[in-house]
């Protein structure tokens, strides 16, 4: 309830978190990214939602610099977006491995932690961290990247693969390449209206495209453009500053933000 203290969670030791997580569909459990830095591993930490939160397991993530987390909406997959970044906590922030990153997308058992499937990015690609991701109503995974090459190079930046099928990446125009600064902060679908929507706080661009065709149907300009969720009609977008869905909160709102379902 909104009067409800919130609840902490402590890493357990020798991970930290990736600052992503998402519920199973029955809610009983949640899964978090996490860093298994000693042994440059990303892993999901399996938390018990109906007894404190207690760490109950963790599952490989068959990959490193593990960052959004989704599960399929049966719940027999979860989804793990691995960047393919090197961190560990003695070194900060720093990035350790960009000239041999290891992006991949993985598909693994909800149930057991077994590998289902997993997606490298091929070799002319491996500077490209998949980062977020999101399901549309067909069941397909859309995921958007972080280029980590050079700036003048125009990679794709987006594209969607379901289970059994190759990644798709999505020939965006140049000029929306261009706008989103080799850089995808936030991906979000509309499942309602078939939409896809991205954000750009390094270029300051929203760009929404239909989910069919790949067509651009809106590509803005807005400051510090940062999280994006599905709307009752579109997106709301919030920035860095505070500004959320045409209004500034007292919140100061980052890249990553949750449409909350009411229960009735």
């Amino acid at each position: 309830t909104g009067s409800a203290e919130p609840v902490t969670i402590a890493a357990a030791e020798d991970r930290h978190f990736f600052g992503h997580g998402c519920f199973s569909p029955d809610g009983r459990l949640l899964y978090a990214s996490e860093n298994d830095f000693d042994n440059r591993r990303g892993v999901i930490g399996l938390y018990d939602a109906r007894d404190g939160y207690r760490r109950i397991g963790e599952y490989q993530t068959y990959g490193i610099g593990t960052h959004d987390l989704s599960v399929s909406d049966d719940g027999k997959l979860l989804i793990a977006a691995n960047g393919g970044i090197e961190t560990h906590p003695d070194f900060g922030r720093t990035k350790l491995n960009l000239d041999h990153m290891e992006p991949s997308l993985a598909l693994i058992d909800a149930a057991t932690g077994a590998l289902v499937e997993r997606h490298a990015l091929p070799e002319k690609l491996r500077q490209l961290s998949t980062r977020h991701i999101d399901l549309d109503d067909k069941g397909r995974i859309w995921f958007a990247c972080q280029y980590e090459g050079p700036r003048n190079d125009l990679p794709p930046l987006v594209g969607h693969f379901g289970k059994g099928e190759d990644l798709t990446f999505l020939s965006l125009p140049a000029e929306t390449t261009i706008g989103l600064a080799n850089y995808v902060g936030a991906i979000a679908v509309n499942r309602s209206e078939g939409l896809v929507g991205l954000t750009s706080p390094n270029g300051g661009r929203f760009v929404v495209l239909e989910a069919e065709s790949g067509r651009i149907i809106r590509d803005d300009a807005v400051t510090d453009a940062a999280g994006i969720a599905a709307a009752p009609h579109g997106f709301a977008v919030s920035s860095y500053d505070g500004r959320f869905a045409g209004r500034r909160e007292p919140v100061a709102w980052d890249q990553h933000i949750a449409k909350l379902l009411a229960n009735h």
